[in-house]
């Protein structure tokens, strides 16, 4: 196997539908490049102690006010929402954190920031967006057909794997629906990266995935190269 370091301190994130297969790639990813970058389990590890209050953006209390703003705006109850802006409070944590740490690797995340604050990052003003995203890597899974991701999260329930709390109880309409506005969500935010020069690879989901053109994009965009 290759051994691969990090050349730049960036943030490597996937991004796409829930269900999409985020996890499967990566797990490929991760073993692909072997160590070479810091994941989600590193970060209390490497925390850093009595500093994190002195590096929140404005970006992060935005972006943390206009989610809840769009929770409440959906037919969820107030459990759920409460439960969701845990979670969603956590992501922004980690990702201050991750800032903070005082680590040449970089981060490897199945989701993070970006995965769930797609919404709300296409809202922020420019400025912000490109203060945010300074040092971010993109790889976007996206499904050619919303169907796909409707299929494997059915599929993900049979076997028993995680399903997120909006799911839960959603019939087969309803989770086609989710699946669609989500994929309009990320095009948009997409697009809005593309056009202030964040680096973006995209997989068709229903497609195998060339792990080798992947790491060819991280090496062009100097995030990785090969250790002799």
């Amino acid at each position: 196997m290759a051994t691969y370091i990090v050349e730049n301190r960036n943030f490597i994130e996937l991004i796409g539908p829930s269900g999409v297969g985020k996890s499967t790639l990566f797990k490929k990813l991760a073993i692909e490049l072997n160590g070479g970058f810091n994941t989600r389990t590193d970060i209390d590890r490497h925390k850093p102690i009595g500093i994190l209050s002195e590096l929140i953006r404005p970006a992060h209390d935005v972006l943390l006010q206009t989610k809840l703003v769009n929770l409440t705006k959906r037919d969820y109850n107030a459990y759920i929402n409460a439960d969701l802006m845990r979670y969603f409070c956590g992501i922004i944590s980690e990702d201050i954190a991750m800032g903070a740490i005082a680590n040449e690797r970089g981060f490897l995340l199945e989701e993070g920031l970006f995965h769930n604050f797609s919404k709300e990052l296409v809202a922020l003003e420019e400025v912000e967006l490109k203060a945010i995203t300074k040092g971010r890597i993109i790889v976007y899974l996206r499904p050619k057909a919303p169907q796909t991701v409707v299929e494997r999260i059915r599929k993900r329930q049979q076997e028993g794997g995680h399903v997120v709390a909006h799911h839960i109880g959603k019939t087969n309409e309803e989770l086609l629906t989710l699946a669609e506005n989500s994929t309009i969500d990320f095009d948009l935010l997409i697009q809005r990266l593309e056009a202030i020069g964040v680096p973006v690879f995209q997989i068709t989901a229903e497609a195998p995935v060339e792990i080798n053109e992947l790491l060819y994009f991280l090496r062009e965009n100097k995030t990785i190269v090969r250790s002799e």
